[in-house]
């Protein structure tokens, strides 16, 4: 096996072993891509699922919070939060960050990130602790958007009159 081969062996193990996988949304489409572990953590044939089919897969109590901030992807360039999801498996947690944004050929704009479920024994915190936690992140989140508004609104109609 060539060295190529074998550090992408290894690669696969660690992402195995850490439970994790990438997704990509694609908001034109309405659809998200995701790697094979995310696809069979999910249930699902082939590698995309519609954004209404992902929706419907957190769980109720979750779903407005987390999808309102989903629709910001667009705007915002840092995210993460942690809920749970149905899954094949059943119920599991998962963390999920936003890594890039890209606009296609096309003019689509679509944003990657990372899904990883958290193990039973970091969920073992109290529910109190983990509800402190994604209320803390959703603060963060929507400061981001704040302040991205803020400088579109006030700072480039600034900078085109200066300039």
């Amino acid at each position: 096996m060539g060295k190529i081969q074998e550090n992408d062996a290894r690669l696969q193990q660690l992402v195995s072993m850490a439970r994790i996988g990438w997704w990509e949304v694609d908001f034109d489409e309405g659809v998200y891509y995701c790697s094979e572990f995310v696809a069979d953590l999910l249930g699902i044939e082939g590698n995309k699922i519609s954004a209404k089919d992902f929706a419907n897969l957190i769980c109720e109590n979750y779903r407005e919070r987390i999808l309102e901030e989903f629709r910001s992807f667009r705007m915002m360039e840092i995210y993460e939060q942690v809920f749970p999801i149905h899954s094949k498996y059943g119920m599991m947690w998962v963390s999920t960050k936003v890594g890039e944004k890209r606009i296609t050929k096309e003019g689509h704009v679509r944003v990657m990130g990372m899904l990883q479920c958290i193990s039973r024994q970091r969920m073992n915190m109290q529910e109190q602790t983990v509800d402190r936690l994604n209320s803390l992140l959703s603060r963060l989140n929507g400061i981001s958007k704040s302040l991205l508004d803020f400088c579109i609104l006030m700072i480039l109609p600034w900078l085109s009159i200066r300039f």
